[in-house]
Formats: structure tokens, C-alpha cells, sequence
């Protein structure tokens, strides 16, 4: 692949680079600069062990969040700060005081996970004055560790919370410096056909126009596993992260709009969509981690169109509607249960790209989600399903049931919600449904479940969700 320049700063140093367009941050930083406290665990953003701290200015203020730096291009370290264990201390002799306290917790043992352990917490507290447990618990789901064990763990975190709440957090002495410097950094972006990154549509459609085989990424999660794991080749990456017509969140009484570059973690922190759609929230709570989940879109857990995608049977449930942009100004409209034409096949043609997903916000409509995977966190679903559910009385007015794992596609059950549309709620219509749903499918037996257990799963998936919405009925 070609070669990109950048500009960032690692820790306290301006860097200036050219290097190879298709490596990861944590090549970069291990292999190109050396800084080996960053660990290499599993390159598909499962144990947190590369988790690294990554700064963007905007409006005077530089704004951190803790990110997988195997799951990060390293095109995207443009215009950051990036922050390894390394640029924690103040000095050699010194430790910051996060560090510090896993000294004292004897909270590491072989010391592999701990810099990731390190970077979670830090941002997590660095970005939030008032800090709760629960919350810094939650940003280390996303770290594992094989052999310390997570007591001494979660009292570090419970100590470095507390003292927050007291003390003013410490912050490298450099940071301000950086600050400053970052808000002069310019802007442009040197073209690469590579790794290219429009900053509006009108670019990114004329060199999609160009260059039609060129593959789409956002956050670019998917992508860099695919590149990890499998080996995968790219030989020309478009990152529409920073395009600024997708860059937006609308909120009426009758739709939500989500713009494909919000990220999971904007959403789960949006209270406006937490009010009108509180379900989504969630949803994302349950997927990937918190390093994930701060470069992650919506838009992407659509169109990578995984079989389990856990956004694609909530939004088929909501019947949310994706937006389709292309080159002639125009907006194609395509329901999203619709939109999986196979595996890993979405109705989307090569002059369009996902701008928005538009969610309708209907009162008086009952949602819930369920997900079974091996792993409360961080972990891809064995099936999960989601329900819609208005009822006049005891009686279903409309009802909207999808479930994911079950076939190549997420898909949507036509005929269990035509059969209980029009139905009073019983034990035995439920229960009816549910043998239903589980007619002809034939899911996949591997290594997250076997194809009888799924089935069941399906079965008890439909009871669970009654159970949940109408516990006095059922």
C-alpha cells in the first residue's frame, strides 16, 4: 500500500511522518517509535491491553478518550494527541498517581494488561469532574486481566474516584502546552489515494467516482480486525469520519436523525435520544467497550452487516429508515429491514454512501432488547432479538419482533408479527409465537453456540420479552 503523511503529537514530541497508509497506531507506535508499554494482545479490540489515550481539539479545549490503538488506522492519529503509559509520569522517578496506586493495590502481576488498565482509567477520569464507581467500572470493561484478578483492580478504581472527588485531577505537566499547540496544527490533510479523508461529500463522491473500488470506513473497527485476523488487503481506504454533511443529530416528536459520523458513545451520552428512545441506549451499553464504543458509528454496525449486529434488530423493530446520499444530491430512502439482501450483502450501490439513520419516535410503544453471548461485556451475540410492541387493552395493535443469529442476515419475522397482530395477550399465544418463530429456520452451529441451543434461545427470547413487557398478564 502507498505511504500517508501525518502530524500529531506522541506523548510530548510533534511528530511529522510518512508511513505506510494501511498500519495501525499500535504498529506505529511499537514498531516505529518504540514505545513498547503498549501491548499487543489479541488485534480485534478484546482485551484492552493497546489502549492508548487520544486527544482532539475543538473550541479551545482538547477532548480525551480512551481508544484500541490495534483497531485505529494510523491516518486517524492526524491533528491528535496520543497518549501512551509512557507520557503519564511527570519524570522518570515519578508515577502518576494512577499508576501509583496500582503499586500500592498490588493491582498487577505480570504487567501485560496493566498500561492498558493505566490509559482506561485515566481518561475516564480526566474527562469527567464529577466521577461515579459504577461509570469507571464501565470504562474498564473493555481490559481483561488473566492474572491478577479484578479485586485489587476495581480498588484502585474505587480510590482514584474518590480522591477525584476531593482533589483536582492530575494532568501531565505538558498538557497544556500541547493544548496550545494542537490549535495551530493545519487543518489540511496531504491526499493519498490510499487513505483518503474528505471533509464534505462533494470530495469524497469525485473521488469515489475515481476510485470505485475503494473501501468505505468510519470508525474503521471492522476493517482493521479484517486486516488483523484475517489479512486483509486494502488498496484504497475512505474515511468518511470527517465528512460535515454527516456530522448531525436532529430530534423532533416524530423522528430521531442520526448522522453516520455520531459515535456509539455520542449516542449513549446524548440525553435528548435517551429521552425519546431510551432503548438504544441500552443497546450500546451491551456492545463492544468503551474504547471501541469512542470511535465506533451506528452507521457502521449497519453496513458491515453482520449476522448478530445488535443495532439492526433494535432499529428493525423501531422500523427505522436508512438514508442513502449519492453524487446527484439525492437521498435514497430504504427501510432498514429491507436493506440485508445476504451475507455481508446490503442494498447499497457503489455511487452511494449511509448519510443518516432516521428513527421514528411514536408514543405509547413498548421496546425491548435481549443479547446472549458468553460474556456480559465486550463480546459478539450468540442470537439476540428486539420487540416493538402497542396494545390497545390487552389486545396487540401492532407488533415489530427481529432477531439476529439466526441466519446470514439479521431478519425480520413477518409471520409471527402478522400472526399476533390483532391477539389478546396470553400465555399460550406467546407460547405460540414462539414455536412459530423457530419454523424453518436453520442457524449455524460454531463456536458461540450449536444450532439446537440457538433455536431454543429463539424460543425463549419471544417468552422473555413478554415477560419483561407484561409481567401482570404473563
Amino acid at each position: 500500500m502507498d505511504k500517508i503523511q501525518i502530524s500529531f503529537f506522541l506523548n510530548k514530541e510533534f511528530k511529522n511522518i510518512i508511513v505506510p497508509a494501511d498500519i495501525t497506531a499500535l504498529e506505529y507506535i511499537r514498531e516505529y517509535s518504540g514505545l513498547t508499554g503498549t501491548k499487543l494482545g489479541c488485534g480485534e479490540g478484546d482485551c484492552g491491553s493497546c489502549t492508548i489515550g487520544v486527544g482532539t481539539y475543538h473550541d479551545g479545549a482538547v477532548k480525551y478518550m480512551a481508544v484500541n490503538s490495534c483497531l485505529m488506522p494510523v491516518a486517524k492519529m492526524q491533528h491528535k494527541h496520543i497518549i501512551t503509559i509512557e507520557g503519564l509520569a511527570n519524570d522518570e522517578n515519578n508515577l502518576h498517581p494512577i499508576q501509583q496506586s496500582i503499586v500500592e493495590n498490588h493491582a498487577t502481576q505480570c504487567g501485560f494488561c496493566t498500561p492498558g488498565i493505566n490509559m482506561s482509567l485515566f481518561c475516564y477520569l480526566l474527562n469527567n469532574k464529577n466521577p461515579e464507581l459504577h461509570n469507571a467500572l464501565s470504562a474498564l470493561e473493555g481490559n481483561l486481566c488473566r492474572c491478577t484478578g479484578y479485586e485489587s483492580i476495581k480498588k484502585v478504581a474505587e480510590k482514584n474516584v474518590a480522591k477525584y472527588k476531593a482533589e483536582q485531577f492530575t494532568v501531565p505537566y505538558y498538557f497544556e502546552e500541547i493544548k496550545n499547540k494542537l490549535s495551530l496544527l493545519k487543518k489540511d490533510t496531504t491526499p493519498s489515494t490510499a487513505y483518503y479523508l474528505p471533509h464534505n461529500t462533494t470530495e469524497l463522491f469525485n473521488f469515489l467516482k475515481e476510485h470505485k473500488q475503494a473501501t468505505i470506513i468510519n470508525g474503521g473497527t471492522d476493517i482493521m480486525v479484517n486486516k488483523n485476523i484475517k489479512g486483509a488487503k486494502y488498496n484504497s481506504l475512505v474515511d468518511i469520519s470527517e465528512v460535515n454533511e454527516f456530522h448531525y443529530t436532529t430530534i423532533s416528536d416524530q423522528t430521531i436523525t442520526i448522522g453516520a459520523n455520531i459515535t456509539l458513545n455520542d449516542i449513549i451520552n446524548n440525553k435528548e435520544i435517551e429521552t425519546f428512545f431510551p432503548i438504544l441506549k441500552e443497546t450500546l451499553s451491551q456492545m463492544a467497550s468503551e474504547q471501541i464504543r469512542n470511535i465506533a458509528t451506528l452507521s457502521g454496525n449497519i453496513c458491515n452487516a453482520s449476522p448478530v449486529a445488535d443495532t439492526a434488530v433494535i432499529l428493525m423493530a423501531a422500523k427505522a429508515d436508512l438514508l442513502l446520499a449519492s453524487s446527484n444530491n439525492t437521498l435514497r430512502k430504504v427501510n432498514i429491514k429491507d436493506f440485508y439482501l445476504g451475507y455481508k450483502k446490503i442494498d447499497i450501490k457503489n455511487t452511494e454512501v449511509l448519510q443518516a439513520i432516521e428513527i421514528p419516535t411514536e408514543r405509547n410503544i413498548l421496546f425491548s432488547f435481549e443479547k446472549t453471548s458468553k460474556r456480559k461485556a465486550v463480546d459478539i451475540s450468540t442470537v439476540n432479538s428486539a420487540i416493538s410492541i402497542s396494545i390497545n387493552g390487552n389486545t396487540i395493535e401492532e407488533i415489530n419482533i427481529a432477531f439476529g443469529g439466526i441466519a446470514p442476515t439479521p431478519i425480520y419475522l413477518t409471520a409471527v408479527n402478522e400472526f399476533l397482530t390483532g391477539k389478546q395477550i396470553t400465555e399460550k399465544i406467546v407460547n405460540t409465537a414462539a414455536n412459530m418463530a423457530i419454523q424453518g429456520i436453520r442457524p449455524i452451529t460454531d463456536m458461540r453456540g450449536t444450532e439446537q441451543y440457538r433455536i431454543l434461545l429463539v424460543k425463549n427470547h419471544i417468552i422473555k420479552h413478554f415477560h419483561k413487557l407484561f409481567p401482570q398478564i404473563i
